[in-house]
């Protein structure tokens, strides 16, 4: 039986359980529609295809109609191991950093990956370092924290420069936040909310030895201090939770369908 996955996020977020029901056998994503490709989107799309792949599902694309959605897909990777062959090559990195697996705690590349991309920002060298410093950590988390077990985790990452801002967008398929305070007997009475906004402290992280202080758990109270000084958006998605970041401050809302991962995206601008 295959599975159609559309790009609607009630589609797209709900699809890993079902891709772990084991009663399909084919995965159809389905971009035909899409006429602007975000780099959230990519990360999302890929890990889908990378989960179908685990499952020993054949894999088919449906590529956007849309030609320059078409090619900057195509370029970024995103075909690979699928039933559809990008006629081109990828294309080399200049102003952006293509769809990357994280798989570890060793992200070396990574982190020189989001140097270059921050340094087409006009802020201090102190502070792109510490930026790419603080999104390697959040890409890290990923493997320390998305697994069925702690150091099992993997997800995608990617990022894209634009005239005024810079976009970068990180997903996984794992058990999301919730999920991690759970097996790590973490949740301490809290909602899936409140631990999303938790996440922003520092010192805040489900592996973390409550009551005793940690050293874990500075990525997202870092981002969020660089949003409080230069502006910027990061918006952290995860079970029926999502939590927004800007100079204003934190707000957090409900959403309407059900991460089954973690969805985290963070623009800031080229001042």
């Amino acid at each position: 039986m295959e599975l159609v996955v559309k790009t609607d996020l009630l589609s797209v977020g709900e699809a890993p359980i079902l891709l772990r029901s084991k009663n399909y056998n084919q995965l159809l994503l389905d971009l035909s529609s899409v006429s602007f490709v975000k780099s959230l989107e990519l990360t999302q799309w890929k890990c889908l295809i990378e989960l179908a792949l685990e499952y020993d599902m054949k894999v088919n694309i449906t590529p956007p109609h849309e030609e320059s959605a078409y090619h900057y897909a195509g370029r970024m990777g995103l075909f690979e191991k699928t039933n559809y062959v990008y006629p081109f090559k990828e294309k080399q990195p200049q102003t952006f950093f293509p769809l990357l697996r994280i798989e570890s705690d060793r992200n070396e590349n990574l982190y020189e990956e989001c140097l270059r991309v921050f340094s087409m920002s006009n802020v201090s060298t102190n502070y792109i370092r510490r930026l790419a410093d603080t999104f390697t950590e959040l890409a890290d988390n990923v493997y320390f924290h998305s697994g069925q077990s702690p150091n099992s985790g993997w997800g995608y990452v990617h990022a894209q420069v634009y005239q005024k801002n810079i976009c970068i967008g990180v997903s996984d398929v794992g058990v999301g936040f919730y999920g991690s305070y759970k097996q790590n007997n973490q949740i301490r009475g809290r909602t899936e909310k409140q631990i999303l906004l938790d996440a922003f402290k520092v010192g805040e992280s489900s592996l973390n030895p409550f009551p005793k202080p940690g050293y874990r758990g500075v990525g997202l109270s870092e981002v969020f201090e660089f949003i409080e000084r230069f502006s910027g958006i990061m918006t952290v998605s995860s079970g029926k939770a999502m939590v927004m970041a800007t100079q204003k401050g934190l707000k957090d809302e409900g959403l309407p369908y059900n991460v089954y991962g973690a969805w985290i995206q963070l623009e800031v601008p080229i001042l």
